[in-house]
């Protein structure tokens, strides 16, 4: 009985010990899950932190992004805005220079007729007064009665002296005109001075728009209208080189006197 006692109570006290050491067991199991989930709720806030910044941050970008392009968009609206009002302004002054040089042109026409009028007006009252000058020198004397072409107008003039026919450039030499015109004009004892004038008098057609083309003071000048007059009928170097070329010499005719300006001595 004493040793079934004794035997009962190790018994009881190594049950006893593995109890203990099972529930220590437990306990330090128990102990390592709440480690282990302390670790991994730890783990899963920082991941979170982690993502929740990520996103934060991204977010930020976004917005930063979104700023830089409302920015940029704001630029550009206001250079197109500057781009408008300079090309606005722009077609203003094209306009105001064109009316400017339009109103400019208008003026310069304005001053070139009225120019042209005051220079036919001179001319013409050159005209009628070498035709009342001639008409004094023919008082008294042999006359005949010319008619000649002033601009628009026509006159009846006296001619002193030998008879002097107006110019005809359909049949006419300019050449042989113009000797004849200073050989009556000498012979008249005309004023050297008016001699532009009374051949004025006497010219028609083209001869006659020469001189109406002429400045006013170029009209007076007998010498410049000299010089003008066969460049306008053809008489120069090349135009009596064409001349004497289709001329043909008749009967006893010398081929010199073919040529305007030429005189047989």
């Amino acid at each position: 009985m004493g040793s079934k006692g004794t035997e009962l109570k190790e018994f009881i006290k190594e049950q006893q010990e593995l109890e203990r050491e099972e529930r220590n067991r437990l306990r330090e199991e128990q102990e390592r899950q709440r480690e282990s989930e302390k670790e991994q709720r730890e783990h899963d806030r920082i991941h979170h932190d982690k993502l929740d910044k990520f996103r934060l941050a991204q977010m930020e970008r976004e917005k930063e992004k979104e700023q830089r392009e409302r920015e940029e968009q704001k630029e550009q609206r206001e250079r197109e805005k500057e781009r408008e009002q300079s090309e606005k302004e722009q077609r203003d002054y094209q306009r105001e220079k064109d009316e400017k040089d339009r109103e400019f042109e208008i003026e310069r026409m304005k001053f070139e007729r009225d120019k042209m009028d005051f220079e036919s007006k001179m001319k013409t009252t050159d005209t009628k007064k070498a035709s009342s000058d001639i008409s004094e020198d023919g008082e008294g004397e042999d006359n005949k009665e010319v008619s000649i072409a002033s601009g628009h107008t026509h006159q009846r003039i006296g001619v002193k002296g030998p008879k002097m026919p107006c110019l005809d450039d359909r049949s006419d030499d300019m050449d042989s005109f113009l000797h004849r015109f200073e050989v009556h004009a000498e012979s008249q004892g005309w004023n050297k001075g008016q001699l532009a004038v009374y051949l004025s008098a006497l010219s028609t057609g083209k001869a006659l728009e020469v001189y109406s083309r002429l400045p006013v003071k170029d009209a007076q000048d007998y010498e410049i209208l000299k010089d003008a007059l066969p460049k306008r009928f053809n008489l120069t170097e090349e135009g009596f080189k064409q001349k004497f070329k289709s001329a043909t010499a008749e009967v006893g005719e010398a081929p010199l006197s073919l040529l305007p300006g030429w005189r047989i001595i």
